[in-house]
């Protein structure tokens, strides 16, 4: 006996436990904004559509989810300044800043615009954001347009 949904395949083992095989098929990433380790590397940043998942690296269990945006998040960024901190932009047009120890917002910029990438600068006396706001494609390349947020924290 087996099941097909539309990326997972289930069929049933001819053996004494009869337990399911799950096989899950894939032609492409399954995975669209690139995952990110905490700055001591005990913690794994993983987006799922509007929810930050953060995993433990010790235990492989998901610990938090992080939920607030209302589209999908399109890319996260550590904080350089905070190392308990993780930035996240998404289609909503919104920046959030968060804790990930509790598990909260601790600010929020819209700018009221879909957002596709956000970067941190590390070397400078407070955080300073950039976004990139816009991808357009001109004769097969991508160009990307860039709003920065100076000193927005």
């Amino acid at each position: 006996m087996s099941a097909t949904m539309k990326h997972v395949d289930i069929e049933m083992i001819d053996d004494e436990e009869e337990k399911p095989k799950v096989c899950l098929r894939a032609g492409q990433s399954i995975v669209s904004v690139k995952p990110v380790f905490s700055h001591d590397g005990k913690y794994l940043f993983c987006v799922s559509g509007t929810v930050v998942k953060v995993f433990s690296t010790t235990g492989g269990g998901c610990i938090r989810e992080l939920k607030g945006h209302t589209q999908p998040i399109t890319d996260i960024s550590l904080n350089p300044k905070n190392k308990l901190q993780i930035l996240s932009c998404s289609s909503d047009g919104w920046i959030k800043q968060w804790d990930y120890t509790d598990g909260v917002i601790l600010r929020k910029f819209n700018l009221e615009t879909p957002l596709y990438g956000i970067i941190c600068f590390p070397h400078t006396s407070k955080l300073e954001v950039a976004v990139i706001q816009k991808k357009v494609k001109k004769k097969g390349k991508i160009k990307k347009f860039v709003h920065f947020l100076y000193l927005w924290f």
